[in-house]
């Protein structure tokens, strides 16, 4: 991205023009103006674009929410959850705690009822599980063995009925009663 000094014209030439929806032609600028982070991309995850997977999420979060002795979240809160950290999912989408080390373990916590319940459903989705050694640094404070591995191909057509890759279980999963 390179920067540019504006000359005392061009500024005053951007605040007469920045309201005005014609005012494209009056500056070089008002591009930028108009749309200040097109020329940026977004990083975001993409689970919940390519698959539902707010089953596996309530499952998770039901069996932390058991561990430490709260009320299991219902599905619409979980949804919220997904789109955040963990940590910040336990302390503002929650409520379960203000405390930052509680927070943290609990989102440890969570992290890893995710990696077990996703193996189950790749178990159930008769997709081989291996898991790997590695462990990867998240958020620069600790090491989190995520566990995922490698999954091995779906079996051939001929012998799945559903589909190996269907994602209707997982969308069934996120139906089950909250309580």
């Amino acid at each position: 991205m390179d920067y540019s000094e504006l000359s005392v014209a061009e500024l005053n030439s951007l605040m007469d023009y920045r309201d005005e929806e014609t005012g494209d032609g009056a500056s070089k600028y008002m591009k930028k103006v108009r749309k200040p982070y097109r020329e940026f991309g977004a990083i975001f995850r993409l689970e919940q674009l390519l698959v539902d997977v707010t089953g596996l999420n309530c499952r998770a979060w039901k069996r932390t929410a058991e561990k430490y002795g709260f009320d299991v979240p219902e599905v619409d809160s979980v949804r919220v959850a997904a789109a955040h950290r963990a940590e910040f999912a336990v302390q503002r989408v929650f409520y379960w705690t203000d405390d930052f080390l509680e927070g943290r373990e609990m989102a440890r916590t969570q992290r890893s009822n995710v990696a077990e319940v996703f193996g189950e459903w790749l178990k159930e989705q008769g997709i081989e599980h291996k898991p790997t050694e590695t462990k990867k640094k998240v958020a620069g404070s600790f090491d989190l063995d995520l566990g995922l591995g490698d999954a091995a191909a779906p079996p051939p057509k001929e012998e799945e009925e559903g589909g190996a890759g269907s994602a209707a279980p997982v969308a069934a999963a996120a139906e089950e009663p909250a309580g």
